[in-house]
């Protein structure tokens, strides 16, 4: 009789499963093999919303990452960031390139709430980060191209890319020296090198303010001290909003180049 009973159990288990209906994530169609026909991009999410949602990243239509939160690069990643610590970019076809940023259906790939949209062109063999900035029909995105040459020397290369919307300019310091002057808002600064075991910490002021004036950010927070690799590359970039709290608060990350 318990043999009886389980088989029955069995079979009405089974009689079940097909009306249930799975709901399924397709396979992020992604290259990470650099290549001299795709162009080669990554992009930031560093649009700050009061609520610091969990999104999903769309290329032409086409989810391509997981479910990330602000401020995340995909792919890749870098300090006071989500992501890994690696200097990941992916292929996709040259050309106008739509870039969506949406909040999932549970478990689904399809939108609930489609929070931006924006185009940019790209071409083939180079490399790309785009930076997302503001919220909503006011998201920006902005193109940065990527030399990626090889860093000479016991040096790492930086650079610095303001996205703090509500600034005009921004001054970025390290080690209370000023390394980028009068960013403005979307812009990016010309390269430069610190050597190799320097020690500091990163600060952001508006342009033009006096070095020894009460920092916007700094990065690390308190009393650290950021020790700067050996031959990388590394964008620095500041985000948030001027004069805001709570996940709006203005801050300054390091990304993987």
């Amino acid at each position: 009789m318990k043999i009886l009973k389980l088989t029955i159990c069995l079979f009405a288990i089974a009689s079940l499963l097909p009306a249930c209906k799975k709901h399924t994530i397709e396979a992020l169609p992604i290259d990470f093999t650099p290549t001299s026909t795709q162009a080669n991009i990554k992009i930031v999410y560093a649009s700050a919303y009061t609520t610091n949602y969990k999104v999903q990243l769309k290329t032409n239509d086409t989810r391509i990452s997981g479910i990330i939160t602000y401020s995340t690069p995909f792919s890749g990643g870098g300090l006071n960031t989500g992501g890994a610590n690696f200097p990941d970019y992916y292929s996709i076809k040259p050309g106008a390139v739509k870039i969506g940023v949406s909040v999932p259906n549970n478990l689904m790939n399809t939108d609930s709430i489609a929070l931006s949209s924006n185009v940019v062109n790209v071409d083939a063999g180079k490399f790309y980060t785009i930076y997302l900035s503001d919220t909503a029909a006011s998201t920006k995105a902005f193109v940065v191209t990527e030399p990626k040459a090889p860093v000479e020397g016991d040096f790492s290369n930086f650079k610095f890319v303001n996205t703090i919307p509500n600034s005009t300019a921004i001054d970025l310091y390290f080690d209370g020296v000023l390394v980028a002057p009068n960013i403005a808002y979307q812009a990016v600064s010309p390269d430069f090198k610190l050597i190799r075991g320097a020690t500091g910490q990163w600060a952001i002021r508006a342009a033009g303010a006096l070095p020894n004036s009460t920092p916007i950010a700094v990065y690390p927070s308190g009393t650290g001290k950021m020790t700067v690799p050996n031959k990388l590359t590394m964008s620095v970039y500041s985000r948030g909003y001027l004069g805001k709290t709570g996940n709006l608060i203005p801050a300054i990350s390091l990304l993987y180049n």
